[in-house]
């Protein structure tokens, strides 16, 4: 099934989503709405972009202006998805791809990332693992925003650590919960 990318560089193409319940990709409308938020905050120079599924949140970063991107992709079918789109798009260079866990990854990386995107697997309860991965291991720069995409059952705490909820909105089934470090506006 291919997503098609909404803005930038690559606005129009289209990428390659792996088909079955593996992968459920960012709807366009989301995708949209996420990165026009985003473009409040400034320019990003690396982004990561955790259950990567296809890509395209990556790929969408790239587009709009993110130097380098991280991705994190445990399956090895949409992992090899992930592979073919960024060698179609002629981006391998400015991107690495990673077929590991991704709090694991986050745990364990030692890079700091301007924008952290993750979309994992619903219905999961995922907001706490990924706000104490995060905070623990100070992946996020301290001018840099952390996007969580989750089920509407799960709300999402206004602080954790340092971490402030700082915008949270909802597009279908999906809840988007924006988080900066404390103090930042």
């Amino acid at each position: 099934m291919p997503v098609r990318i909404i803005a930038g560089e690559f606005r129009g193409r289209n990428i390659n989503c792996p088909d079955g319940r593996d992968v459920r990709p960012t709807s366009s409308m989301a995708r949209t709405a996420i990165f026009n938020v985003l473009q409040q905050g400034g320019a990003c120079r690396r982004a990561l972009d955790l259950y990567a599924g296809s890509g395209a949140l990556g790929i969408e970063a790239l587009s709009r202006g993110a130097e380098s991107i991280v991705l994190v992709e445990k399956g090895s079918g949409p992992a090899g998805a992930i592979k073919d789109n960024l060698a179609a798009l002629k981006i391998s260079h400015r991107a690495r791809l990673y077929s590991v866990d991704a709090l694991e990854f986050l745990r364990s990386c030692g890079e700091q990332f301007d924008l952290i995107l993750a979309d994992p697997p619903y219905p999961e309860r995922c907001l706490p693992d990924i706000l104490n991965a995060v905070e623990q291991s100070k992946t996020l720069t301290d001018y840099g925003t952390l996007v969580i995409q989750h089920s509407l059952k799960e709300d999402s705490p206004e602080s954790f650590g340092g971490l402030k909820r700082w915008k949270n909105k909802t597009y279908g089934k999906t809840q988007v919960s924006f988080y900066r470090y404390d103090g930042e506006e």
